[in-house]
């Protein structure tokens, strides 16, 4: 934040309009469009943003995409498809209603105004866990980098980056997506693969011991 209010002093206002723009495209990745496609913009594709030396598989790049694939069954131009997905929608949207009491730091949205990024999130994740258990199979409790961290872990860990905020103040009330800490911890504590990876507990707030709120799929 110091190096930004030196460049505000110094740059004139198309110097910052500059930066300002460089800082969007780094928030605003890719999206889908009623026409049923995704774009993707340039800086999801930077190698050093998307991937690391422990996770070689640019999976915030997966991770966007499989979100923006899941747009085309949440999506507020097909409104009507919340309707069809029933109970289980109102699932996630309780979920996430309790989620942001835990962890919205007095800053949510309404889940039902977020539905249609929340679902997108859920079963975003759920596919790309999928992809990753298949890519390292047998590799999932490995210890990898410090700390006695496991291929599982770093997995939640890494995708979490997705969802980081520099400020508590950040999140704009009007946003259709959940703000970051809910993003990350709503999904994950609807995901058994992630109490397993983290040795969750009973009352712990993160357990769950089976899947759910799963919109498709065998165990919808």
């Amino acid at each position: 934040m110091d190096a930004l209010k030196i460049m505000q002093k110094q740059l004139n206002l198309e110097g910052m309009l500059y930066i300002k723009r460089i800082q969007n495209n780094f928030v605003i990745n890719a999206f889908y469009s009623t026409f049923n496609t995704i774009t993707i913009l340039g800086p999801l594709l930077f190698k050093a943003k998307v991937s690391s030396d422990l996770v070689k598989e640019p999976l915030l790049s997966h991770y966007a995409v499989d979100h923006e694939l899941f747009h085309s069954l949440f999506t507020g131009t097909s409104s009507t498809l919340i309707d069809v997905y029933g109970s289980r929608s109102r699932c996630l949207m309780d979920h996430y209603g309790s989620m942001c009491s835990d962890f919205g730091k007095n800053m949510c949205n309404h889940a039902k105004n977020t539905i249609y990024e929340d679902g997108a999130d859920a079963e975003g994740l759920r596919m790309l866990y999928e992809m990753f258990v298949k890519d390292h199979s047998g590799e999932m409790d490995n210890q990898i980098g410090v700390d006695d961290t496991t291929m599982q872990q770093a997995f939640f860990y890494f995708t979490s980056i997705f969802h980081c905020e520099h400020s508590e103040n950040t999140h704009w009330i009007k946003d259709t997506h959940s703000r970051g800490s809910v993003r990350v911890n709503a999904v994950a504590s609807l995901m058994p693969e992630f109490s397993k990876a983290f040795k969750c507990k009973a009352g712990d707030k993160m357990l769950t011991e089976t899947a759910k709120c799963k919109i498709f799929g065998q165990d919808a």
